[in-house]
């Protein structure tokens, strides 16, 4: 492989372009990505809050259910003695 000089100072210029950029970028972009992990744990909990929610309102829509069954059971019961 032929180098010409314009190829080795072109990657020269990228190596310390990169050694001084990387760290750069990654204290620009470590509060953005703990934000963002932040934000998906918000949601997570958002979303596990809402299923909660439903979990019992069906629970109560089940109890009450049952319970109209069992008063029509025993009404039935009493109008037959």
């Amino acid at each position: 492989m032929n180098w010409k000089a314009e190829q080795w100072v072109a990657s020269v210029g990228l190596m310390f372009a990169a050694s001084v950029l990387v760290p750069k970028l990654k204290t620009v972009a470590k509060p953005a990505i703990s934000g963002g992990f932040t934000g998906a744990s918000l949601a997570g909990n958002e979303v596990r809050k809402r299923f909660s929610l439903v979990r019992e309102e069906l629970e109560d829509f089940m109890a009450e259910v049952q319970f109209e069954r069992f008063k029509k059971r025993i009404d039935s019961e009493m109008e037959v003695k």
